[in-house]
């Protein structure tokens, strides 16, 4: 299969697409603990394995074309990403594989059939893997992926109707970690129409609406991207009482949640999610209504992260932006009623209304 191929990272590719293609998951527990994987001769035999068996089957094929792959402990999921290296403690709860490149390492997540190859996403990313190698078992990094990596892009033309509903056409852009949200990239790979619009319409989040139309589609690579389109008819999408009309512009994807509030935070606060998120909504008025009250730009920069939004009126037509920053990491206990402003903040801003006058 490699013997064409000059480029170790393109062998690499092909290997684990290949292995892939001829494996699925099965949960096995082998040996003590359950910590022993099956060996590569019955994976390849059997087309299945688990995190273990999967792993060590990757590392067995690389080894056959001369390339070098290591066997990593890591723990999937969630929670605990952080680990004291000065502490030994049973952290660990999968195995992915790490393969040491010139530059840069590739990982590969060998229980998933979809994965892009080269990207770990959420469960993995950002924490501390056991490598297992010859010389003992050394502490490494899995990749972290920084917010612009991680994005959704939002573009949606609303046709506003003098009765407040409205007709909107969306084209949502996501890439990294964002392709993940909702389990997106496993509906995309699976072609089930009826579970993907279940998706979008808890995307849309808004009271009252109808999907006419949709399509989905994703690219693989190291860094994901998918798109969705959609048209949507909208009820009450704006509100008219007697001459005046009263839109919220951010009308889908509004900040809802604010931590509580308290008296003395002992312990750090720990963000693992980095994102933006950019919404670009026009909204077409009726011909009739004039703007009376058009919010002025807002801009907030914290430690957590940044929000922006702008509100403009051109020749009948509402302009709106708004993009959001968050960052991950670990900040003091004291930061946390700065956090707890930044989302009361982005909240406010995003209920924001305009309100226009009919003057007819």
């Amino acid at each position: 299969m490699t013997g064409s191929i000059n480029n170790d990272r393109e062998k690499i590719r092909l290997l684990y697409q290949f292995m892939q293609s001829k494996t699925r998951y099965v949960s096995i527990q082998l040996g003590i603990g359950g910590l022993q994987p099956f060996d590569a001769k019955t994976v390849d035999e059997v087309g299945y394995g688990d995190c273990k068996a999967l792993s060590n089957y990757m590392v067995a094929l690389l080894k056959e074309v001369g390339i070098k792959g290591y066997y990593c402990w890591v723990y999937g999921g969630d929670g605990m990403k952080h680990l004291s290296p000065d502490f030994p403690v049973d952290y660990f709860n999968h195995i992915i594989v790490a393969v040491p490149q010139k530059k840069d390492t590739v990982w590969l997540e060998c229980t998933s059939q979809i994965a892009p190859f080269g990207f770990l996403g959420d469960f993995t990313s950002n924490r501390y893997a056991l490598m297992i190698t010859e010389q003992g078992g050394k502490l490494v990094r899995t990749p972290h992926y920084v917010a612009e990596a991680n994005q959704q892009i939002r573009v949606a033309k609303v046709d506003l109707q003098p009765t407040g509903d409205a007709q909107v056409e969306m084209t949502i852009n996501f890439s990294g970690t964002q392709t993940e949200n909702g389990g997106l990239d496993a509906l995309m790979a699976s072609n089930q129409t009826t579970e993907q619009k279940k998706w979008l319409e808890q995307a849309i989040d808004f009271p009252s609406f109808t999907v006419k139309s949709f399509s989905m589609a994703a690219r693989k690579s190291e860094i994901p991207t998918s798109t969705v389109l959609a048209d949507v008819e909208l009820r009450k999408a704006a509100t008219i009482n007697g001459k005046r009309l009263f839109i919220t512009p951010n009308i889908f994807g509004r900040f809802a949640y604010v931590p509580e509030k308290l008296e003395v935070r002992k312990t750090p606060v720990v963000r693992n999610a980095a994102y933006v998120k950019t919404d670009t909504i026009v909204i077409k008025l009726p011909e009739m209504f004039h703007p009376e009250f058009v919010p002025t730009t807002v801009s907030i920069k914290t430690r957590f992260g940044e929000y922006w939004a702008d509100y403009k009126v051109e020749n009948n037509t509402v302009y709106y932006i708004r993009r959001l920053k968050m960052l991950d990491g670990e900040f003091p206990p004291e930061s946390y009623s700065e956090l707890v402003e930044f989302f009361k903040s982005i909240s406010k801003a995003d209920n924001t209304k305009m309100v226009f006058v009919n003057k007819t």
